[in-house]
């Protein structure tokens, strides 16, 4: 996707804006039942690095109207941070330990 919006295609370029308004609502949605203080994005959507994180925090800084924009950052752990936390969590189920 974000190859094909490189060379110019406009059809790539208007979906991965989609992507990014769709995102941008999710994370306000999330903000406003949960408040989070910070957004960490992992697996392979953060990947796209900057043409992702950019637009997002731009967006969501338009579209915030009433809750703060928390900082929105990529997973310290790489794509695998979902995978990472989830075994953390289910070892500490078996241990009994919180995660």
């Amino acid at each position: 996707m974000l190859a094909a919006r490189a060379a110019g295609d406009e059809t790539a370029a208007r979906i991965w804006q989609e992507g990014i308004r769709a995102l941008a609502a999710g994370l306000r949605q999330l903000s406003a039942l949960l408040a989070p203080e910070i957004v960490v994005i992992g697996g392979g959507l953060m990947r796209a690095g900057d043409d992702l994180f950019t637009p997002l925090r731009r967006e969501a800084e338009r579209t915030f109207t009433v809750h703060p924009v928390p900082p929105i950052v990529a997973a310290t752990t790489g794509p695998d941070a979902g995978l990472l936390g989830s075994a953390l969590i289910g070892a500490g189920a078996l241990t009994g330990d919180a995660a």
